[in-house]
């Protein structure tokens, strides 16, 4: 779990960077560097899901993080990055918080 607690912290580190690029107008560094974030996003999320299943922690609510995904991935396909920013920084980071809370 430890592992897994520091690939959740990674991702909210990065998920942060991210967001705030897009919060300066630096669209295309936001958009380089939240290609390896999702890539981080992917492994760990296969990560969250073995983890619920085998030991039942974390606890978090799968749809509502599908959901906040899907909502990042049609900001992005409409390139607004202002809610593509906003969908990092108040949801999904949040919900990677709680998440990373739980795990010892």
């Amino acid at each position: 779990m430890t592992d897994l607690k520091n690939e959740i912290q990674t991702i909210i580190e990065e998920t942060k960077e991210v967001a705030d690029l897009f919060y300066q107008q630096k669209d295309s560094e936001g958009y380089g560097k939240l290609g390896s974030v999702i890539d981080m996003i992917s492994k760990s999320i296969e990560n969250l899901f073995v983890a619920k299943v085998t030991t039942g922690t974390p606890d978090f609510d799968q749809s509502r993080l599908l959901e906040t995904l899907g909502e990042a991935m049609k900001a992005m396909a409409e390139m607004d990055s202002v809610l593509l920013g906003d969908i990092l920084q108040y949801d999904l980071i949040e919900q990677f918080e709680k998440i990373n809370a739980q795990l010892n």
